[in-house]
């Protein structure tokens, strides 16, 4: 992996757009895991789809694991629909021991052309984007207050932004949180992309 994709920390500014593009719903993909065809139209048959970037070689993709195959067990059943997006810039096989290492309940979808990813205006990893069947973003940002800045880590959260919101959406209440500041690893397709450079291999 790239170093600056495995090294650098950075926490962006929010800005949240309140409408994904329609062109979303056009991306034909496929899972990571069996390279079976995943066509994004079908989101529009979820309650929600909460989208997460991840990058195996972050730390903090890694520590998070966990929250989100809890969180998953926790909402199937109640119409929303956990997808991690990947751009295979990365070491396959890095990705496969990270599914494997941390049993992921959810499927992880490629992103070859970093599409998704900049639809998203995703420019880190972990970040997590929820959406309606509509793509109108219902929160995007952290997954909790567990990792508040750069290099600064609480001993256990005390807010759990995507659980409450995906609590809302089940329970049709007012989401309290709409967005957050996310910390993470840099994406490095979206880092080459808003330079004007080109994705390697491409």
């Amino acid at each position: 992996m790239n170093l600056i994709v495995l090294s650098a920390f950075i926490a962006v500014s929010v800005n949240a757009q309140l409408l994904l593009s329609e062109k979303l719903y056009q991306i034909n993909t496929q899972s990571f895991a069996d390279r079976s065809p995943y066509a994004l139209s079908q989101i529009k048959n979820n309650k929600a789809t909460v989208f997460i970037t991840i990058l195996p070689g972050c730390p903090i993709c890694q520590k998070q694991a966990y929250t989100l195959n809890e969180l998953i067990f926790k909402y199937e059943g109640n119409g929303i629909v956990f997808l991690g997006i990947w751009y295979p810039g990365v070491d396959s096989l890095e990705m496969r021991k990270y599914i494997e290492n941390h049993k992921l309940r959810f499927p992880i979808l490629t992103d070859d052309d970093c599409s998704i990813t900049m639809m998203l205006e995703s420019e880190i990893a972990p970040d997590v984007v929820v959406v309606d069947s509509n793509l109108k973003v219902l929160y995007r940002g952290k997954i909790d207050n567990w990792f508040e800045a750069v290099g600064k880590r609480k001993p256990k959260p005390t807010e759990f932004f995507l659980d409450n919101t995906l609590k809302a959406v089940v329970e049709g209440k007012k989401i309290a949180v709409e967005s957050t500041q996310p910390v993470g690893c840099i994406i490095e397709c979206t880092r080459r992309i808003k330079a004007g450079q080109a994705l390697p291999g491409k």
